[in-house]
């Protein structure tokens, strides 16, 4: 449902991020952007967290005077697993099915635990279409909702953020032309602008255009040159292409906090979504990198000399810069993680390129409060040897009614996640909740039986003789409508009692948690590895040995998310060994039919009785060592027995 007004709300690590759009005559104003830093204490709950944030969130739209209400939220892009697939063309009800078939294949956890969004695209093959698959862990939505539902404002969608960096993105372009988007979405006319431009591509002869694009631009003389020296092409349907254009392929990036959002989209002119990927390198990695460096106790306290006192050391500032202004130390800890961003920007750009339909990347556009760390942009240039700039307003239809175009950059995000509510959005995939959507859908068809049961009791005052069968529809509608109206009581009851189940399992949850607790925590150990896990990244094997030693054996369908789950796990383990091995490949191969990477990882756990180990007494490994009481099969049971209550 589009509106005319839409605040884009990004709830970060370290920051809440507003974009609050209109539409207007002429197109998009952006009146508002908002930011305030998160006063979130250590050691919260949960339900404390969320408290503490929905106070900022009110404090912020109460402060500023904003009385738009619709919104749109986004969750991380590393919450969520994406994929697109091809499918044959075929009636709705058969796609569904081919779409969920396919889903069962590419998703590596259950559905029935699943929310599984899609949107289809037309393709180049008239007999095929594209399907973007979107998935997200059920109950990390229900816990999401309940901050949502605690905000009080009127939630359109919930969005990702690597998509809304997408639809920034592509309404944000030069060509784009909002204003018919918007008559798209509605189903109305086209607008002057893409009617100018039909009628000047009729009157053109057929022949070879070639755009020079950002190649160079033609010089007033040429076009009439050009026009001089090439005769004329008449129209033959044999002729084997009308025109040919150099496109440039930018690769968005995004570094916020404790991400970095990928999205390139695909060559063509729709633009669709050729590649997202979220990575958990960003701003967080590189305060930890500054405190370690210095031997200071407070990441705040980093932070702080990162923003003031570092830049990243390019060439451009070796040349040019000052080394006596600046934390030489901090800066060589930010350099490093730098590095690590690069990596992985040169590795999404390869993977990009290597799919069947990717081209290579001509330049870089970075996002977020990281990208305006000093001299990072000049890095990222300098190591990837492509061109870089900063976000910015290139679209003339979006305006911005304050001086706050220096803020754009850092709200590539939230602009995107409110594109999306006013109905702009290219991608529009909605993780709310099915009953809200329900109940929504309900209250728009019981507006609209209520304005047709109205305009029936008109018309029987008008026609007497036709009163009988005008009375008798508008029975069947209050039927109806109050058939509707019981559906939704019930609705609503099953929505509370759903949440009353997720609380009473979250509280049995911590008491399971509790009791499985031994001197090392082992089921604590265990919960922090398979939070870590990528989807993709199959356990067959966690053995939680004494002292916190713990030994995994496993397979993955790529060999970069072994990185990517060793990223991700938290500062209380300790990496010893990681190496791939082919112990039990063939079994995995021959029951999952594809190609699998096993591999080994040895790690220990510092964290003992809430509190972290001195290092120097993890014990060195020991051929057939003991495992502890509360391995991994006893924990399992334990969950087990709790959840069918002992039976």
């Amino acid at each position: 449902m589009a509106v005319t007004q839409c605040l884009g709300i990004d709830i970060g690590t370290h920051s809440i991020r507003i974009a609050e759009l209109a539409l207007g005559a002429k197109g998009v104003k952006i009146k508002r952007l908002l930011e305030a830093r998160l006063e979130l204490e250590a050691g919260q709950k949960e339900a404390q967290r969320q408290d503490a944030i929905v106070k900022q969130l009110k404090a912020m739209l109460k402060d500023n005077k904003i009385k738009t209400v619709t919104s749109v939220f986004c969750v991380p892009g590393q919450t969520v697993f994406v994929r697109r697939v091809r499918v044959p063309k075929t009636s709705p009800e058969r796609l569904e099915r081919i779409i969920r078939f396919e889903a069962r294949d590419q998703i590596p956890f259950p559905l029935e635990k699943t929310i599984l969004e899609y949107q289809v695209f037309d393709t180049e093959v008239p007999t095929e279409l594209e399907v973007l698959m979107v998935a997200i862990r059920k109950d990390y939505i229900h816990s999401f909702m309940k901050l949502v539902r605690k905000a009080g404002l009127k939630t359109l969608a919930i969005s990702v953020s690597s998509l809304a960096l997408h639809n920034f993105h592509t309404g944000n372009k030069s060509s784009a032309d909002l204003t018919a988007l918007l008559e798209a979405a509605k189903g109305g006319k086209k607008s002057k602008k893409e009617e100018k431009s039909k009628a000047v591509d009729k009157g053109k002869k057929k022949g070879l255009s070639l755009s020079l694009g950002r190649f160079g631009k033609k010089k007033k003389g040429d076009e009439a040159a050009e026009d001089a020296e090439s005769p004329d092409i008449e129209d033959d349907e044999s002729a084997p292409f009308d025109s040919m254009e150099l496109e440039e392929i930018q690769a968005y990036i995004n570094l916020g906090a404790s991400v970095m959002d990928l999205a390139i989209p695909k060559a063509g002119p729709n633009a669709l979504s050729g590649f997202i990927r979220t990575v958990p390198v960003a701003g967080v990695q590189m305060d930890r990198a500054v405190k370690s460096k210095l031997g200071i106790d407070s990441v705040d306290e980093a932070r702080k000399i990162k923003e003031s006192d570092s830049v990243v050391l390019s060439s451009d500032f070796e040349i040019s810069g000052d080394a006596e202004s600046v934390n030489m130390d901090a800066s060589a800890a930010v350099t490093t993680v730098a590095d690590r961003i690069v990596a992985e920007i040169r590795r999404s750009l390869d993977f990009f390129v290597a799919q069947p339909d990717g081209v290579a990347v001509d330049s870089l556009v970075l996002s977020g409060g990281l990208a305006n760390l000093r001299h990072l942009s000049d890095y990222v240039e300098e190591k990837m040897g492509l061109p870089v700039e900063l976000t910015g307003i290139k679209n003339e239809q979006i305006e911005l009614e304050d001086d706050s175009s220096a803020k754009v950059s850092s709200f590539a995000i939230p602009i995107g996640l409110a594109i999306q509510g006013i109905g702009l959005a290219q991608i529009n995939v909605d993780f709310l909740p099915q009953d809200i959507k329900n109940i929504r859908a309900f209250k728009d068809k019981q507006s609209q039986l209520i304005g047709v049961a109205a305009l029936l009791v008109a018309m029987i005052g008008f026609s007497y003789q036709a009163g009988a069968s005008y009375l008798s529809a508008n029975i069947r509608l209050a039927d109806e409508l109050a058939d509707l109206n019981r559906k939704g009581e019930q609705e609503s009851k099953r929505v509370g009692a759903a949440e009353g189940d997720n609380e009473k399992l979250a509280g049995d949850f911590k008491k399971l948690a509790k009791a499985a607790t031994t001197r090392i925590r082992p089921f604590e150990i265990y919960l922090g590895i398979v939070r870590a896990r990528p989807p993709d990244v199959l356990f067959d094997r966690i053995e939680i040995k004494t002292e916190g030693e713990v030994v995994i054996d496993g397979v993955t369908e790529r060999q970069i998310s072994i990185a990517d789950f060793l990223s991700n796990l938290d500062e209380s383990y300790i990496v010893s060994d990681a190496k791939m091995t082919e112990l039990g490949a063939l079994r995995f191969r021959e029951s999952l039919q594809k190609d699998v990477y096993p591999f080994s990882i040895r790690l220990f756990s510092v964290k003992r009785d809430g509190r972290y180990r001195d290092l120097t007494s993890l014990p060195e490994a020991e051929e057939g060592a003991v495992p502890s009481a509360m391995s991994f099969d006893d924990v399992e049971k334990l969950f087990m027995q709790r959840l069918t209550g002992g039976k």
